[in-house]
């Protein structure tokens, strides 16, 4: 998975070289591939991004979970790197339940 990371971090350094000077509304990470990421993984992921890209007019970040793979332990890593005070849980009826 580090060699899917180190190919994921390439492309999001030409993203941001390609939009350089933009600013980033909403971030969005999804299809539940990245609740396989272990803690340290995703931290890594979302790092990246951060130092990537101007977040300042950030109004959204999504992290689309799968229940299966979606850790109470992953959660608590997107909330500490984004500093995040709550992070969504939907609803039964949101959640297709």
């Amino acid at each position: 998975m580090d060699s899917y990371l180190d190919a994921l971090e390439r492309e999001i350094e030409f993203a941001a070289v390609k939009f350089a000077g933009r600013h980033l509304n909403s971030i969005y990470i999804g299809g539940g591939t990245p609740t396989t990421l272990e803690p340290y993984q995703l931290d890594r992921l979302i790092r990246k991004i951060k130092c990537s890209f101007d977040l300042s007019d950030c109004l959204e970040f999504t992290v689309e979970a799968e229940d299966r793979t979606a850790l109470h332990t992953k959660a608590e890593g997107v909330e500490t790197a984004w500093n995040f005070a709550h992070l969504h849980q939907p609803a039964d009826h949101e959640a297709g339940h």
